[in-house]
């Protein structure tokens, strides 16, 4: 009966694995993918793929790569096996139809037929490194091989998909503001590829007038160069290790009342190991530093020391994660911050994909301070004070998606909506001199349940009018305290891992509540509207404008402008910004961005008055 009862055991096991590989392999048909792969021979094997948006007509094809033969007597090139048929109607950019010769690097846009060729639309010349050849286009077949390997039709052709390929390992070494190369260096190790790139990146910024008076000395130029360097190693199909070192350098170039200075710092990076896809099904464990991020920022963005176990699927994604800082992040600090110090977090996330255009989350993250609480008169050491110790939760959801208006132009959406609860302790310092040593003495302490809510919401509309401009409109607000004299905080309060952070339809992410005002959704309502607009091949130019007011009058208000309100009025002014990002090479992004704001009647004697931001950056990628 034992015998019998581990039989049928190990044969339900062997149903579930394969019934995993089987949905894997399932959730990709109908999607939108660009892959990277190499033709060997008659074979197409992928080493990278990336998802697309869906395009409303499946049968468009983009292949970038290297034109391999050249039939001109049947009106026919061959990038690899894909045919592709000129006719009459295909535009030619920045390239005559006698310049298509063998080694010719191409980028072709296209109709598929059912014939297995593809009818040009537009050839453009392309600068491809290697013999690499990129497909986007729909999977029309897909199935999951007895070892593991997907193959996917794309344009009539058959191209395997390794396992390792389609492992959550590679995409999480892939942030949004990244343009690693497809091809990056690599040395042997071990008889597996050592992958080592990085970037460097330069940036430079000034601020002026954030006390909103001009009599105040506050202008200042700053510039940071820094520089990334990463490592990947798979060990084996599944197991994979990333090292990340960031060394930066800050030079304050110049401080209106003050003194230039340089500081230097070398911190450690992400470096955490991975067991993907344990067993051939979609769970996952991650253990190190590691990067928790959703697209909008919201929510978090933040490198933390964590064990995390990811349920993955096309459709279906579940993560959840236990982080506690457990070292200094610069390598010549010996003790961990006194803010991020004894924090324990757990964070969880879902996402349902339940149709093909429309997407729900859920959002989970408690955080408990362990850190010491000190009582009125005990002595700290000067740069070891924390002011604010909080057990907290936040629970929300997110409802987000895309809208097809045919004619009108395409639209997305995301509705965003959170609570949070918990206990928050407060601290004030006074200085004290103590056997000639600079220290701290607690001078008050409180305790405050806190409370409160937020919602933020909005659409884009990228429209078919002439320089095919999107336009944003948005809505975000966050509860404030209308009675500050009771023992409840009803101030909303972000999680502290947030980045507020995403793009719209262009090239860059900027900080969608002001870049220059940059407040926590906290005691505020802001409105925004954006006008975006593609230029060049892969650049674009956003202007914003923010509106922002507070829920109830109060003095204290969480930004980056250094004036306080005056408590009465609600008021706070107006900003526009305008975000130029410059993406036109493989290796390297350029940003320049330009920000006012302009007080309102909250700020007293300092309404109407106008502060600036200016930020140019530059990054290279290896």
């Amino acid at each position: 009966m034992k015998q019998q009862s581990t039989y049928f055991l190990n044969t339900a096991i062997l149903i579930i694995l394969a019934s995993f590989s089987a949905i894997f392999g399932q959730e990709l048909l109908g999607e939108r993918l660009k892959v990277t792969v190499i033709h060997n021979g008659g074979q197409l094997v992928a080493n990278r793929i990336q998802f697309r948006d869906n395009d409303k007509e499946p049968n468009k094809i983009t292949i970038n790569g290297c034109i391999s033969d050249v039939a001109f007597r049947d009106r026919k090139l061959f990038i690899g096996p894909a045919a592709i048929v000129l006719s009459k109607e295909t535009h030619f950019q920045d390239l005559q139809p006698e310049d298509l010769q063998p080694g010719k690097s191409i980028s072709v846009r296209g109709i598929f037929e059912n014939a297995g060729e593809l009818f040009a639309t537009s050839i453009e010349k392309e600068s491809s490194e290697g013999a690499a050849i990129e497909i986007i286009g729909e999977v029309s077949q897909s199935q999951s091989l007895k070892n593991g390997d997907l193959q996917l039709v794309i344009m009539g052709m058959p191209i395997t998909i390794p396992m390792a390929v389609y492992y959550r390992g590679t995409s999480l070494i892939r942030h949004p503001d990244d343009k690693r190369p497809e091809q990056q260096f690599t040395v042997p190790l071990f008889g597996k590829p050592l992958v080592i790139g990085g970037e460097i990146g330069s940036k430079s910024g000034f601020d002026g007038d954030f006390k909103l008076n001009r009599a105040e000395q506050d202008d200042k130029l700053d510039m940071e160069n820094a520089i990334e360097l990463e490592m990947f190693y798979r060990f084996s199909r599944n197991a994979s290790l990333f090292l990340e070192t960031k060394s930066n350098r800050e030079w304050l170039l110049y401080e209106e009342g003050g003194e230039s200075s340089v500081t230097s710092e070398v911190e450690r990076g992400e470096s955490w190991l991975l067991w993907g896809n344990i067993a051939g099904t979609p769970l996952s464990v991650q253990i190190g530093r590691q990067n928790f991020r959703e697209d909008r920022e919201w929510w978090w963005d933040r490198d933390l020391d964590a064990i995390r176990f990811y349920i993955a699927t096309r459709k279906f994604y579940l993560e959840m994660g236990l982080a506690r800082e457990i070292a200094p992040l610069a390598f010549n600090q010996r003790k961990i911050e006194p803010d991020k110090e004894k924090i324990t977090r757990v964070i969880s996330r879902m996402g349902l994909q339940f149709t093909r255009n429309h997407q729900f989350d859920l959002f989970f993250l408690a955080q408990h301070d362990y850190s010491d609480r000190p009582f009125i008169g005990n002595i700290i050491a000067a740069g070891r004070e924390d002011d604010i110790d909080a057990s907290m939760g936040w629970l929300g959801a997110r409802f987000s998606g895309d809208l097809d208006f045919e004619i009108v132009g395409d639209a997305g959406y995301w509705v965003d909506i959170a609570g949070m609860g918990g206990q928050v302790r407060n601290y004030e310092f006074d200085d004290v001199e103590i056997e000639d040593e600079e220290q701290l003495v607690v001078a008050e302490r409180g305790t405050a349940n806190a409370v409160g809510w937020a919602m933020d919401l909005g659409m884009s509309w990228q429209t078919p009018l002439p320089l095919s401009p999107t336009f944003t409109a948005s809505y975000a607000i966050g509860s404030g305290d209308d009675n500050p004299t009771d023992k409840w905080d009803r101030n909303f309060r972000q999680t502290g891992l947030h980045d507020n952070n995403n793009r719209y339809n262009g090239v860059d992410r900027f900080r969608y509540y002001g870049e220059l005002f940059r407040p926590e959704l906290s005691n505020i309502s802001i409105f925004s509207f954006s006008a975006g607009f593609p230029m060049l091949k892969s650049s674009s130019l956003e202007f914003l404008y923010h509106r922002y007011v507070q829920v109830v009058a109060s003095e204290e208000l969480a930004g980056k402008i250094k004036a306080d309100p005056n408590g009465i009025d609600r008021e706070l002014g107006w900003e526009l910004d305008a975000v130029f990002g410059i993406e036109e090479w493989k290796r390297l992004e350029l940003e320049v961005l330009g920000a006012i704001y302009r007080s309102g009647a909250a700020f007293g004697a300092n309404a109407n008055k106008l502060a600036y931001h200016v930020t140019f950056k530059m990054d290279f990628n290896f």
